[in-house]
């Protein structure tokens, strides 16, 4: 298994995950992304960001700055092939974060009756 990297090993600074989570807390505002369908249609019809994507962002997250991938993914030859190419994920992370700032939007919640 492949060590995760620290802040600008390979690369891939943790600034980058940072900068996620901050355009991440200014659209989903407390308590964040719950990941309901509803969430991931508003998602992507505003921000072009799919429920696949989101989820890759979590991996990339739990490996690298959390350094803790659940068994099932870090067994999974597809997960860690990505993980494991710098450059990918490094690409991938430099795209999401321009998805998130493509847009002002908000995410709006329904009023608690």
């Amino acid at each position: 298994m492949t060590t995760p990297v620290d802040e600008d090993d390979d690369g891939i600074e943790t600034s980058m995950f940072y900068s996620v989570i901050g355009e991440m807390e200014r659209v989903w505002g407390e308590p964040g992304l719950d990941g309901t369908s509803d969430e991931y249609k508003w998602l992507e019809a505003n921000y072009q960001i799919t429920e696949e994507e989101d989820v890759k962002w979590q991996m990339a997250l739990q490996y690298f700055v959390n350094h803790d991938l659940p068994e099932d993914d870090e067994s999974d030859p597809e997960v860690m092939a990505f993980l494991d190419d710098y450059d990918a994920v490094r690409s991938f992370l430099a795209e999401f974060l321009r998805k998130y700032r493509s847009s002002d939007k908000v995410y709006l919640r329904p009023s608690a009756l």
